[in-house]
């Protein structure tokens, strides 16, 4: 099999056909969908329709529809037939994944698609790729099974004397240290005690409508 870095946009019938035509003549290639199936657009069709020509003249070379197809297949069958060799015929498929652009380079081409998220997670992938992430230190663990640390409900509230927590129990701790990352969240928790500097009471850290189009969270602080 010769390794051509051929990338087929398209997992429909053309797409399908030209990716299995290559593969019979020894040339891998890539099949990048944006659907999360084979042939989708086939099978989002009025379940009544039907291909407008017999499927005898209308399969690949030497793949021949399923005995007992119907003359005319419907649009399901059809869907199911490129899907089946798709996946049969050692076809290397990214369904899921969106051609963002196409540009030229000196010898080929440049394909850009986003980073697709995977079907494990990131712990499986990590683990996958024998490097698996520390989440919490098997310290810590020992730590809160003897009860060095000792694990309590939300907080509430902070007053000058004690800490609230949501369960009505009240902790009268030497130190508080808040490592609750770049999105702290305090104001709402101890924005009364006047301990947060100017800059950081100002800021409103919760997810907002985004204002364009993209997908991602807005945050609003004025630094003024």
């Amino acid at each position: 099999m010769r390794q051509e870095r051929v990338v087929i946009v398209g997992a429909g019938p053309a797409g399908v056909s030209t990716a299995v035509s290559l593969r019979d003549r020894g040339v891998a290639a890539i099949l990048v969908e944006r659907a999360d199936q084979v042939a989708n657009s086939w099978r989002r069709r009025c379940e009544t329709d039907r291909l407008n020509t017999p499927h005898r003249l209308s399969h690949m070379p030497g793949r021949p529809y399923p005995k007992r197809t119907p003359t005319f297949p419907t649009c399901g069958a059809v869907a199911d037939y490129f899907d089946r060799h798709a996946h049969q015929d050692g076809i290397t498929l990214r369904l899921g994944v969106t051609v963002e652009r196409i540009d030229p380079q000196p010898g080929g081409w440049t394909v850009v698609t986003p980073l697709p998220i995977p079907d494990d997670g990131p712990f499986a992938a990590c683990a996958a790729r024998n490097d698996p992430p520390t989440v919490v230190d098997a310290d810590v663990i020992g730590s809160i099974r003897n009860g060095a640390i000792e694990v309590v409900k939300t907080i509430d509230r902070f007053d000058r004397a004690a800490v609230s927590l949501v369960d009505g129990t009240r902790l009268e701790p030497d130190v508080v240290i808040c490592a609750t990352g770049f999105r702290s969240g305090l104001q709402a928790v101890v924005g009364h005690l006047g301990l947060l500097d100017d800059w950081a009471a100002r800021c409103d850290w919760r997810p907002s409508r985004p204002r364009a189009g993209s997908g991602s969270s807005a945050t609003s602080c004025d630094r003024r």
